[in-house]
């Protein structure tokens, strides 16, 4: 079966670099795999991509107001292609996130949920703020 992955920003953040009062230094972000099985499977990894802005040209820099989505997203895919050998894997930093969901996918095709831990108070639109307590 095929997987679909999509990468979502979360949150920029923010520096001052010499008079540039909004830097972006990082990006947070999450790397989400679907696969196409029945029940549909997923997974996900976060990731952050730092970014120095330092040496960049003025003409070069791009303030906070003007960043657009498809900047965001090709800085960190250039990030996800960087050599991911801190993680002890051969590879780019995204090629070790979507082998972890293909083997994530096959361990979860072999369990079923039997039990609910009743301790777990599981989120629901009555009770958005449930907590993780024993009762």
């Amino acid at each position: 079966m095929a997987t679909q992955y999509k990468l979502h920003p979360v949150e920029l953040h923010t520096t001052t670099v010499g008079d540039r009062v909004d830097s972006i230094c990082a990006i947070t972000w999450t790397y989400i795999g679907i696969s196409d099985d029945t029940p549909k499977l997923s997974c996900e990894k976060y990731g952050t991509t730092f970014i120095d802005s330092s040496n960049t040209s003025e003409e070069d820099y791009v303030s906070l107001v003007d960043v657009t989505e498809e900047m965001v997203l090709g800085w960190i895919q250039a990030d996800m292609e960087r050599d991911a050998s801190e993680y002890e894997y051969d590879g780019s930093i995204k090629q070790c996130f979507e082998s972890f969901f293909e083997e994530s996918f096959a361990k979860q095709k072999k369990t079923r949920l039997n039990y609910q831990m009743p301790w777990y108070g599981r989120p629901t639109a009555d009770n958005p703020s449930a907590e993780n307590s024993e009762e």
